[in-house]
């Protein structure tokens, strides 16, 4: 299982060097390949599936770094008891959710489609919106 975050793409930093420079700032930054720090339990991720249900958080998808990956994608109305919350995340992808690719990732990673979850598809493009709606019946 795939487990993901939705980060601002003020969030994102373009290499190690930004990424390090900017470790003080209020809100947490990400560079794809290094690891996000906190002091406390608070950087979530949640499995794939749910990862729409994340996008008023940002417009980005970070993949996230977790060891309990073989484990099946849950069949739940609610991604609350699946999230994961800790001090440390490990970003290994960053991928632009409002995008048809973001979508086809989504999809393509959730092998059931009955699985992904859309509770904020309406904040994407009409266009995306029908792409999401024709993958989410095929």
């Amino acid at each position: 299982m795939i487990y993901a975050k939705c980060v601002r793409s003020s969030q994102m930093t373009k290499n190690s060097e930004e990424f390090y420079q900017r470790q003080s700032e209020k809100y947490k930054v990400y560079c794809k390949g290094e690891i996000t720090k906190s002091d406390v339990d608070n950087l979530y991720c949640v499995p794939l599936n749910f990862i729409y249900n994340c996008l008023k958080h940002g417009d980005l998808m970070a993949i996230i770094e977790v060891e309990n990956s073989n484990i099946n994608y849950p069949n739940a109305s609610s991604h609350l008891s699946y999230q994961i919350a800790t001090t440390e995340q490990k970003v290994l992808d960053v991928i632009d959710l409002y995008t048809k690719e973001g979508i086809d990732f989504v999809f393509n990673n959730v092998d059931n489609v009955e699985l992904v979850h859309s509770d904020y598809v309406q904040w994407l493009s009409e266009d995306l919106q029908k792409y999401f709606k024709k993958r989410l019946s095929a």
